[in-house]
């Protein structure tokens, strides 16, 4: 057994399915391309993705 309590491993599905689910709206907004010439401020990004700045700060934030 891994050792992990049970009710660790079912909240792993919901979270492992809502970090996929973030990495495809970064991928959506093509985040990464906006990117390759180095960092920028959240906000040209969430315009360039067409995302709202403050929401796409708030998963920066969360995904760090």
């Amino acid at each position: 057994m891994s050792g992990r309590a049970p009710e660790t491993k079912l909240w792993d599905l919901p979270r492992g399915a809502l970090r996929t689910r973030a990495l495809a709206v970064v991928a959506e907004l093509r985040v990464a391309d906006a990117l390759t010439a180095g960092l920028r401020p959240v906000a040209d990004v969430a315009r360039d993705g067409g995302a709202h700045p403050d929401t796409l700060h708030l998963m920066q934030c969360r995904t760090g």
